[in-house]
């Protein structure tokens, strides 16, 4: 009895020492968005479900009542998947338009209420306290796949319904999410109507699938992206049936194609390794997070979910990945009205076009769980940013630019401070809604600005009133107006400023990159990320350098192996000279909260109408930019009823 009573203890305290030693290299193995004073950050991780199961069990789990979480243009359902991922309870109200979306939705997450169209949902819908507002809004005028018309186009525009239900519920946190190949201008719109920058990021870094996508939220960004991209994990090879990976990730599923040409998806060698095969919707599913055979519910065709029949292109789904132009009339109208008053059953082929649609219409599930996640620290329930929405959220109301604004344009070296007042703006989306309606045509851009310009004290006696590396400082408007007709020239909104008296005021605000001045022209600038700073007001309508009670704290930025991106670094220092600041510099978020991208010059930047010329000091070439590989993005629409019917 004794032999046994000691083997069972001993059983028992080598059960202990291995689950210590699980968890200890699970928490070894997965970067920690956030709690970076309990354990050092990772170098290697294991896998995205390692990450998570490793951050559930640091946090505690959770510990409150469930969330209220009303999701806009839903989709079928990624972010109650995300939510289950992280243990995180909800009560769920969704707002879906798509027949078969819903059809999932209902199959999947019957708790869910359904509020159908957003454009219809009111505050009575939910008599509750809305927690969490979450909406991928449509991307068709955004992407450069599409129509390129911009956030104000027929399908985009939707975003403005986002904003008005936000304003509504007041919610505690948002999430919007939209594609990462949009013009600047539009992402600057959504950055100025949300209060909030985007954060980049490619599912890539987190899944085996590519798919970058801009998020704007004020739910805090996780410090640390988990180190998993090249994980087994997150390889295609992880994802596959009974094949072999012949690259690495999944390209970005495009269910669509409006430029009319052929897109492939990857092709796989089958198990007997003599030929070749495309991935099939079932690996699709698990490479974008969704369970094994989530969309593979029983659709049904109901008359009531014919749209308007419209040219327009579609997909081919008899090669599994190949999408085809066609611009004829939709066929099958005349067997929809055969069978008005009946439900229809899809046909195999029917109902794999349906499910191929809806994924690539839908959220990348694990890093939607990964934006979530600092939700399950506490101390991130009790403090979140306040959402700040514009006055108006009306679309008719809100433009990227308006008339009183300040922006930064880019001067002859192609770094962002000459400032300028804008004094009208019209062409393309930025004139009145009427005008537009009745053009046939996008109007040529027109915008009047005034420049400001620096007083004496601030040039320091250099070059002239536009110093190409000075941007802090005092400046009065000038007299003269001018023209600008091109987007290129402008770089950001500006809103570090005190208007005083005499002038304006221009000072590293809160929250901003600021490049440091360099005396030798060619030298590469050193930047800052701006903690805190001050200035006192009543000393800026007479201010000369060093009088104007200046202080800033900054972070400073550390450049990576990647062009453009720079890393926040944790040591502080302190300024008090304001003319040590050259100009502001635009930036986001870019895969985790610790890198900034930052736009410090035009280059790279798309041109989508107009010519390529700024100021007219500006030099630069006439051709449109093209567009790299990396920035293909997909571009979906609602499934066509009447179209599947071919199918039936």
């Amino acid at each position: 009895m004794d032999t046994i009573l000691k083997r069972i203890a001993d059983i028992e305290s080598q059960l202990s020492s291995l689950k210590d030693l699980v968890k200890e290299e699970s928490l070894l193995s997965a970067s920690k968005p956030y709690h970076l004073e309990r354990a050092q950050l990772c170098q290697k991780a294991s896998s995205f479900e390692d990450w998570v199961e490793a951050l559930k069990r640091e946090c505690g789990g959770w510990k409150s009542r469930p969330l209220v979480v009303l999701s806009l243009f839903d989709g079928i359902g990624g972010i109650w998947i995300a939510l289950k991922t992280l243990g995180i309870p909800y009560i769920g109200y969704s707002a879906e338009v798509n027949p078969f979306a819903n059809q999932v939705l209902k199959s999947r997450h019957p708790s869910v209420q359904h509020l159908g169209d957003v454009r219809g949902v009111h505050r009575e819908h939910i008599n509750e306290q809305v927690d969490l507002v979450v909406g991928g809004f449509p991307c068709q005028d955004l992407s450069w796949l599409g129509k390129k018309i911009g956030l104000h186009g027929e399908r985009s525009k939707l975003f403005f319904e986002l904003l008005r239900i936000t304003k509504m519920f007041k919610p505690k946190w948002v999430l919007a999410e939209n594609v990462a190949s949009m013009h600047w201008i539009d992402r600057d719109e959504i950055s100025k109507h949300t209060g909030l920058l985007p954060i980049e990021i490619d599912s890539q870094e987190l899944t085996a699938t590519k798919r970058k996508r801009y998020y704007w939220t004020n739910i805090p960004h996780p410090k640390r992206i988990p180190n998993v991209v090249n994980n087994e994990s997150t390889r295609l090879q992880h994802v596959l049936e009974n094949a072999t990976a012949l690259e690495e990730k999944l390209g970005c599923i495009v269910g669509q194609n409006p430029l009319g040409s052929n897109v492939m998806l990857q092709q796989v060698l089958k198990s007997d390794g003599k030929s070749v095969r495309y991935v099939n919707i079932n690996e699709v599913e698990r490479a974008l997070g969704f369970p094994v055979g989530y969309t593979d519910v029983h659709f049904e065709v109901k008359p009531e979910s014919k749209p308007e029949l419209k040219p327009e292109v579609k997909p081919d789904m008899t090669t599994p990945g190949r999408l085809r132009a066609r611009n004829e009339g939709t066929k099958g109208s005349g067997e929809f009205m055969k069978n008005v008053g009946k439900s229809l059953e899809l046909t195999q082929k029917g109902h794999t076009k349906v499910r191929w649609q809806l994924l690539g219409n839908s959220f990348s599930v694990r890093v939607i769980a990964y934006l979530l996640s600092p939700l399950l620290d506490l101390a991130t329930l009790l403090a979140t940013k306040t959402i700040v929405l514009p006055q108006s959220v009306a679309e008719e109301q809100c433009s990227a630019m308006e008339v009183g604004e300040i922006w930064a344009l880019y001067n002859m070296q192609q770094l962002p401070n000459w400032y300028a007042v804008i004094e009208e703006r019209s062409g393309d989306r930025f004139s009145p809604l009427e005008t537009l309606k009745k053009s046939t045509k996008k109007l040529p851009l027109h915008i009047e600005v005034k420049f400001l310009e620096l007083t004496n004290h601030y040039t320091c006696g250099e070059i002239d009133k536009w110093n190409p590396r000075r941007g802090a400082g005092l400046y009065q408007l000038g007299t003269a107006t001018d023209t600008q007709d091109c987007w290129l020239s402008f770089s950001h909104r500006v809103t570090g400023f005190v208007k005083t008296r005499t002038g304006y005021f221009f000072y590293p605000k809160e929250g901003e990159v600021w490049a440091l001045y360099q005396r030798q022209e060619r030298s590469r600038p050193w930047f800052v990320l701006v903690m805190e700073s001050k200035v006192d007001h009543s000393k800026l309508d007479a201010a000369k350098p060093g009088q104007e009670g200046f202080k800033a704290r900054c972070k400073i930025l550390q450049l990576t192996l990647q062009t453009d991106v720079f890393r926040v670094l944790e040591k502080e220092v302190i300024y008090d000279d304001i003319l040590q600041f050259s100009f502001m510099v635009p930036y986001h978020p870019r895969n985790e909260g610790g890198l900034l991208k930052l736009e410090f010059s035009n280059k790279g930047r798309k041109l989508l109408s107009g010519k390529k010329r700024g100021r007219k000091q500006l030099d630069v070439e006439d051709s449109e930019e093209e567009f790299c590989e990396d920035d293909e993005e997909d571009i979906l629409d609602e499934a066509d009823v009447s179209d599947l019917l071919e199918c039936i």
